[in-house]
């Protein structure tokens, strides 16, 4: 009787568990890309703790510090963020639950879609994903592989639709604790630290299920030349996401000015520092040239830099006029100093001269600058008061 009631008891599905996991021995006893990608993203977390980073709630700076994406670096000749911050986790609780379900997932999908298959199926996941938090996130600190864990949800999702039947219902159970908890814990912490990156795990879902669709295909019924042919397929769209994405990308220019005045008040600070310390007798004329060279003109540099290319978006109006306005006087300063460092090693009065009109001509330029700024926020806030039917009388 108990016999009976076992065998009553055993669904089709079930039954079908046993063949499928045989299935995935025949297309492979290992998936060592998943591997890979979890040894990888396992050493870039432990370097990341022995360089000093919280190992539970890392600080935005650190993880700016070491590839996450954000927008005023990423659109700044920093596009290798897209790739980076795949790889990089905002503590350990994250950097686990992705472990596990990257392991899940990975060991499926790796034998379905072959090795190349999967690694372009991930990484062009993660940068589609990236590109569309950063588009939708500019001023958002952009961190772990939840955009391409995205993608091999749809993926899977993509395969079930495409080759129905082929995967038992009993075996997709076997993912779906590992699923609720990566949304729980990713939402979760998303929400907790104000980084909730819904349009990066949208998109990262949707392209991963494009992806699906392009590699799917029968146990059994692949073939190399085939096989060729949807990998090169798939990478023809990376390529084509890749070529789009800085189209596609519209930075924030007040974001990225910002980053500009924190490099600029960094040399500023350093400079004054040793400036100080000059008149103070407490470092000589050939440490002050060092400090110079060594931690305040390198900064300002990347300012200026950055400047650079804002001015290359031909900005209208009053914004266009700031920029060039600010970089001419970064520009001049940078001078100034220069000839400074010249004259003190030199000793030479009419360079400190030269030096001195430098720096009067930069703060002059500074001057019309900050107040144009201040005209066109006045302009602004008026405009705004009054559409707002609070206009001041």
């Amino acid at each position: 009787m108990k016999k009976r009631k076992m065998q009553a008891t055993t669904s089709p599905a079930d039954e079908r568990l046993p063949e499928f996991d045989h299935q995935l021995q025949r297309l492979g006893r290992f998936a060592p890309v998943t591997a890979a990608f979890i040894a990888i993203n396992v050493i870039v977390w432990l370097s990341m703790v022995a360089g000093g980073v919280h190992w539970l709630q890392p600080a935005d700076e650190a993880l700016k510090t070491w590839g996450a994406n954000f927008g005023p670096l990423t659109t700044h000749n920093e596009g290798w963020r897209l790739l980076t911050a795949c790889f990089i986790h905002a503590g350990l609780v994250q950097l686990l639950v992705n472990q596990w379900v990257l392991w899940q997932y990975g060991e499926w999908l790796e034998r379905f879609f072959g090795h190349v298959g999967f690694t372009l199926l991930y990484l062009l996941t993660g940068l589609a994903a990236n590109l569309v938090a950063i588009r939708w996130q500019p001023e958002g600190v952009i961190v772990s592989s939840t955009g391409p864990l995205a993608g091999l949800i749809g993926a899977l999702a993509a395969f079930c639709w495409r080759v129905p039947g082929v995967v038992p219902k009993p075996a997709l159970n076997r993912l779906r604790a590992g699923t609720f908890v990566f949304l729980g814990v990713n939402v979760g912490y998303a929400i907790y630290a104000e980084r909730l990156d819904a349009m990066g795990f949208l998109s990262g879902l949707a392209f991963g299920f494009i992806g699906g669709l392009v590699l799917s295909q029968r146990f059994g019924e692949e073939r190399r030349p085939r096989r060729w042919t949807r990998n090169s397929l798939l990478a023809l769209l990376g390529l084509s996401l890749a070529v789009a994405g800085p189209y596609f990308l519209r930075p924030d220019v007040a974001l990225e000015f910002g980053e500009v005045e924190k490099l600029k008040q960094e040399a500023l600070k350093a400079f004054q520092s040793a400036y100080d310390d000059l008149r103070s007798d407490r470092i000589d004329e050939k440490k002050f040239v060092n400090i110079l060279d060594a931690k305040v003109l390198p900064p300002w540099r990347r300012a200026e830099s950055r400047l650079e290319t804002i001015s290359r978006r031909e900005l209208e109006g009053d914004a266009g006029k700031i920029v060039e306005l600010t970089l001419k006087s970064m520009k001049v300063r940078a001078e100034s100093w220069e000839l400074l460092a010249s004259s003190l090693l030199a000793d030479s009065e009419n360079g400190a001269k030269k030096a001195a009109d430098k720096f009067a001509e930069a703060e002059r330029l500074d001057d019309e600058a900050d107040e144009l700024a201040g005209r066109a926020k006045r302009e602004h806030e008026a405009k705004t008061a009054e559409r707002s039917g609070k206009a001041k009388p």
